[in-house]
């Protein structure tokens, strides 16, 4: 499905563990990360990629992230945000297709993943952070973090046509 959606032109846009579904069918790679990634995390936008985040490129953006793999990105991808544990945060294929390995449409689903959290910790995993630290006025920060989604969007709907 991803492979036709690909030929046919038709523009692909996911989160997570879709964006290494989407790269492993268009020939990538899936392998596991060093360290696993727990927690809130800033996100290092490349400061040539304005037309991604629009009023939000250069500045300090919170994203949530818990995953154990990541994807290598195909020649001539464009990345447009990478972190300090994981290079391929968000990453345009194709010229058209949106993988973003991050969670930027995230609520009180942290929340839920506190046990997670306290083990990593225990385990004195350094991609992870404090669990207070990440429910710390979450609301607000998932509010900023749902904005700058809708930018992505806006922006990945925009290079489309």
């Amino acid at each position: 499905m991803i492979r036709r959606a690909d030929t046919r032109g038709i523009p692909i846009a996911v989160h997570y563990h879709n964006s290494q579904l989407v790269s492993l069918a268009m020939s990538g790679t899936i392998h596991p990360r060093t360290l696993l990634k727990f927690g809130c995390a800033p996100l290092m936008q490349q400061k040539t990629k304005h037309e991604w985040w629009g009023d939000f490129a250069g500045s300090a953006l919170q994203i949530v992230q818990w995953y154990g793999n990541t994807f290598d990105s195909l020649a001539g991808a464009v990345k447009t945000a990478g972190g300090l544990h994981c290079s391929n945060q968000s990453v345009v294929e194709n010229g058209m297709h949106l993988l973003m390995q991050l969670h930027l449409e995230m609520r009180l689903t942290v929340e839920y993943n506190s046990a997670q959290l306290r083990y990593q910790i225990a385990l004195c995993n350094l991609a992870t952070n404090v669990c207070d630290d990440v429910l710390n006025n979450l609301l607000v920060r998932t509010a900023s973090m749902h904005i700058q989604l809708e930018q992505q969007y806006v922006s990945w709907m925009q290079s489309c046509h």
